[in-house]
């Protein structure tokens, strides 16, 4: 009788779960170890962002100059834009 009672403690035991710890209480030390690796992550996107990105949206190296239509009527300035494949 005593084997079964300290069997069925035993498995009462394992089916709690794990047991509770205190938890380590270092907040300033986390709040740096965070804020380290969001910044570090910040520069990789930015960086990213600066040459792979940008200059594909920008047609980095592909500039053309826009000419002056400035004072044209409609007809003629769209006319002039459209020869220099503006849209």
């Amino acid at each position: 009788m005593n084997n079964k009672k300290h069997k069925i403690k035993v498995l009462i035991e394992e089916t709690k779960g794990p047991k509770r710890t205190k938890k380590e209480k270092h907040p300033i030390r986390n709040l740096l170890i965070f804020a380290g690796i969001f910044g570090f992550a910040c520069i990789i996107v930015g960086l990213l962002f600066n040459f792979l990105v940008m200059p594909q949206l920008t047609r980095h190296g592909q500039e053309r100059i826009l000419l002056d239509v400035q004072g044209l009527s409609w007809e003629e300035a769209r006319h002039l834009l459209e020869l220099e494949n503006f849209t």
